[in-house]
């Protein structure tokens, strides 16, 4: 039996800090100055088309697969790959009754027992990429063949993060300093900005679970987000939100391990909270109580095991950042139902947000820059020199 003892209401106990302590922290410890950013999105961007070039100047006819182009996602930079050989099954399959161009080679919508098998390929059995005995695109194969891909030589130390994460690099340049970010191969969906993916909290030790994608709306996220920019009040506190509880999470992780987590819920939180409250409700001063809500709602939503995509099955979502119906008119999809079938996760996940609760105010204060003693008299009217 699952040990439910762990619930609790923490989310309305823990202490937070006060909003002066929140804003000082974000711009301390969390925000990345203009000009860093700058310099990373550089380096990432003209590492990315240097890798592009070499990885499409590769053969690769044994394995059917060819490098498109790359779109850069904050410091996720992501490389859409296409099947070249192949062809699309379209036996009882939706695409049956898709406009399909005859340069594509996958479907990405076939359905089997009410679960989406994404990249499925016909007659390639025997390709490389897939599943054994199956015209499925397996996510660990196609990692091998992606990590290969982009296991060249620079001037720089390159090493994979995690092995499970397809470009999840590390840079260390002979300085010291070092860069991290995603470089991830995508499948795109036909016509729409959204893409399949490998996500590496993803376990891949069943064959069957190998052959299922994580679809992303990353790109219609962020026009969200742009959007809100004209209609939040100036200087809105929802970025900093996202911000601190992003930041809280990694520093859990690296003390108690990994959990369920993954900022992608933390960011279905925030845009849950922007479409449920008012603009005046996001002005700078509200900062401590949006970041409450922000770990009541996200506490709630694992109590009950369910947290909704934020925008599959939400036909109310501002028709500006154009996510188109078939996604808007579906089902909605629970981020967390892998929960609701593996309680030793979900017991896991649990203590580890309620241990990111615990130590919010104590992660704060440990990282924020202690302000300068004083270390004298003055003349001045106070008396104090600092």
């Amino acid at each position: 039996m699952e040990d439910i003892s762990v619930l609790k209401n923490l989310s309305a106990e823990v202490p937070l800090p006060d909003c002066d302590t929140l804003n000082r922290f974000y711009d301390k410890c969390v925000k990345v100055s203009p000009n860093e950013s700058w310099r990373v999105t550089e380096f990432v961007e003209g590492f990315a088309n240097d890798l592009l070039e070499a990885m499409r100047s590769m053969s690769d006819v044994e394995v059917g697969m060819v490098i498109e182009d790359f779109v850069v996602e904050g410091r996720i930079s992501s490389l859409v790959v296409k099947m070249v050989d192949g062809g699309v099954n379209q036996n009882g399959c939706p695409c049956r009754t898709a406009a399909i161009g005859d340069d594509d080679m996958l479907c990405l919508l076939c359905c089997d027992n009410e679960k989406v098998k994404v990249v499925k390929v016909t007659d390639v059995l025997d390709s490389a990429l897939c599943s054994k005995h199956t015209p499925y695109l397996a996510k660990t194969q196609f990692t091998k063949w992606f990590q290969r891909q982009i296991s060249h030589k620079y001037e720089f130390e390159l090493t994979f993060r995690n092995i499970d994460a397809p470009g999840a690099l590390m840079v260390r340049f002979r300085s010291g300093k070092v860069i991290t970010f995603d470089m991830a191969p995508v499948v795109k969906l036909k016509d729409t900005e959204a893409y399949f993916t490998i996500s590496p909290s993803t376990p891949t030790t069943n064959n069957s679970l190998d052959t299922y994608w994580r679809l992303s709306l990353t790109t219609y996220e962020d026009h969200f987000l742009k959007y809100l920019a004209n209609h939040l009040p100036e200087n809105s506190c929802h970025i900093h939100c996202l911000g601190i509880v992003v930041f809280l999470h990694k520093k859990q992780t690296g003390l108690t391990g990994r959990s369920i987590l993954t900022d992608h819920h933390f960011k279905t939180v925030l845009i849950h909270l922007l479409l449920s409250k008012e603009p005046s409700d996001w002005y700078p001063e509200h900062l401590a109580s949006r970041l409450r809500d922000a770990l009541h709602f996200l506490e709630n939503s694992l109590q009950g095991r369910k947290l909704l995509h934020s925008f599959i099955g939400k036909p109310l979502v501002p028709s500006e950042i154009g996510l188109p119906a078939v996604f808007s008119d579906a089902e909605p999809v629970n981020l967390f139902r892998p929960l609701g079938v593996q309680n030793g996760s979900y017991t896991k996940t649990v203590k580890h947000s309620q241990e990111m609760l615990r130590n919010s105010s104590m992660l704060i204060h440990e990282y924020l820059p202690k302000p300068k003693e004083c270390n004298g008299l003055d003349k001045t009217s106070t008396g104090i020199k600092c």
